[in-house]
């Protein structure tokens, strides 16, 4: 587990206790899902690594396809103009739209 989501999820954990209300926890809920969303897989995660994923495409020198990204691939899940979406082949962890690994499968 890396450090940035213990810290994201100690914050959340901080919000939700916080809360007196239910309506308050509900919200301490959207919130934890906006922080946690924000923290995309590092390119230095084992798992990540291990996929050469990059968060810039074009950083990529495997990458053979112009137009591979993390948004076209089949792994990846998002709405439409997300600026990250959550990725099957890393468990389901969010990466950058226009990253890509090689696991990249396009459709």
């Amino acid at each position: 587990m890396s450090t940035a989501f213990r810290v994201a999820r100690r914050r959340c954990v901080k919000i939700i206790a916080a809360a007196p209300a239910t309506a308050t926890s509900l919200v301490g809920l959207v919130l934890c899902a906006s922080v946690a969303a924000a923290e995309l897989v590092s390119e230095t995660d084992p798992a990540a690594m291990k996929l050469k994923y990059k968060a810039d495409a074009t950083k990529a020198p495997e990458r053979q396809d112009p137009q591979a990204f993390c948004d076209n691939c089949t792994f990846y899940t998002a709405k439409d103009g997300a600026a990250s979406g959550a990725c099957a082949a890393l468990g389901g962890r969010p990466v950058a739209a226009k990253g890509w690994c090689t696991a990249w499968e396009g459709y």
